[in-house]
């Protein structure tokens, strides 16, 4: 026999309490978590997600995954900018020993200490400022990177500034203010990091006017000036960032739209098509079982509309998705609705045995929600089921062909009942 038929008496008896877990994917397993459909969020990440879209709720937090998807967006897009940053300081100052005597009257006591913190400090660390962004722009190594760099060089202004002010040459403090104006309202960092910024600016104005000797001093207008310019860019920051952030979540719920289903909340056919694809990719390179597809299809649907009506139906498939949901927990499993009464469920890293044992399970979750359903024979509803183990090789039409013949069969032999067969294992026996 190719297959295995299960009726409702032969089915495994669901423990109460929390529902035992399938064997967990190999840690060694490659997940390419990156390339999943990120648009499958759970309830409480949508709902946060609307919260920021719609500026409902002030200051609120999402997951820490989408969190982490934010700030590589903000990464990503402000890549150019950090960019042009990195490259303002080596081409300033790896030509400054060309005009900085003619044009800025450097004393000759400072020429050597400049030449030393242009080309043999800021120049290399900019450079590399400059490769992190290019290659590394969405690591945070990166971004802390750029902004240490920055205060060297506020720092070497600094000293610049002490130096020159001893020997009678006198450097503007606004020369130094650009900076982090510059880099707060143009580098898209957090609002935290643009305020820890700001305050090692701060820190570095500080020590060198602790330094000893006559340090060069600002202004009381200076001074207004800078909390005046400073106080504008983090407020600029932080708008932007709002806005930014706002925008953000907003695109990713039209995203979202296009991979779920609106009255389950499971994934549509576009997110399991894609989620397949990457699943058979994994498993290609690892050491896992394979897969297990089934299609699912809630036995005489058609009688509870005519019965109960639409609206009646309707939550009983959002129930259904509610329970199937349970069934696909691990980050490469996906329950899925692909039409009508039709679901589908993927299981990575599982063989045949594993399958048949959760189809088991979840038709007899489902018919002990006692959903009414009085023109079925166990006058709650219930549904068949059909499904395939499958190796990296099989694409999922081929898949969905052969589950949807399993599902055909569990029909005929009287519904609430589950069929399943190794698609491997019976083109092996077909070859011989």
């Amino acid at each position: 026999m190719n297959g295995a038929l299960t009726g409702p008496a032969e089915t495994a008896e669901v423990a109460s309490g929390e529902m035992p877990p399938l064997q967990e994917a190999r840690s060694a397993a490659p997940v390419e978590d990156a390339a999943l459909p990120e648009q499958v969020l759970n309830p409480e990440e949508i709902r946060a997600l609307r919260d920021v879209a719609s500026e409902s709720r002030r200051g609120v937090r999402m997951a820490p995954r989408l969190e982490e998807e934010f700030e590589a967006h903000e990464r990503r897009s402000a890549r150019l900018t950090r960019i042009c940053l990195g490259l303002i300081p080596v081409l300033s100052f790896g030509t400054a020993p060309l005009w900085q005597a003619a044009i800025a009257g450097t004393p000759p006591e400072l020429v050597l200490l400049l030449l030393w913190i242009e080309l043999a400090v800021v120049v290399p660390l900019f450079i590399a400022v400059t490769l992190s962004q290019v290659r590394r722009v969405e690591s945070s190594m990166a971004e802390l990177l750029l902004m240490g760099g920055f205060l060297l060089v506020v720092a070497s202004v600094e000293l610049i500034r002490y130096r020159g002010h001893a020997l009678g040459h006198m450097v503007e403090p606004y020369l130094v203010l650009t900076i982090p104006v510059a880099v707060v309202t143009l580098a898209r960092l957090p609002l935290a990091r643009c305020m820890a910024f700001v305050a090692g600016y701060v820190a570095i104005l500080f020590g060198a006017w602790l330094l000893p000797g006559e340090a060069p001093g600002r202004g009381t207008q200076e001074v207004i000036l800078e909390v005046l310019l400073l106080g504008t860019a983090l407020l600029t920051a932080w708008g932007t960032r709002l806005s930014s952030r706002r925008q953000w979540a907003a695109g990713k719920l039209l995203s979202m739209m296009a991979f779920r289903d609106p009255l389950t909340g499971l994934a549509n056919r576009r997110a399991l098509e894609d989620r397949y694809e990457i699943a058979c990719r994994t498993v290609s390179r690892g050491q896992q079982r394979g897969m297990f597809f089934a299609l699912l299809d809630m036995d005489h649907f058609k009688k509870v509309n005519d019965l109960y009506g639409h609206e009646y139906g309707d939550g009983v498939l959002a129930e259904l998705g509610l329970v199937l949901a349970q069934y696909a927990r691990r980050t490469m499993d996906m329950a899925a609705r692909l039409g009508g009464d039709e679901f589908a469920l993927l299981l990575y890293d599982c063989d045949l045995n594993d399958g048949r044992e959760r189809l088991a399970e979840l038709l007899d979750t489902i018919r002990n929600l006692g959903i009414e359903h009085r023109d079925n024979q166990a006058a709650v509803v219930t549904v068949s089921a059909g499904g395939v183990a499958v190796g990296p090789n099989v694409p999922l039409s081929d898949a969905y062909h052969a589950a949807d013949h399993c599902l055909y069969k569990a029909k005929h032999a009287g519904r609430d009942n589950l069929y399943v067969e190794d698609l491997e294992a019976k083109a092996a026996r077909r070859a011989r």
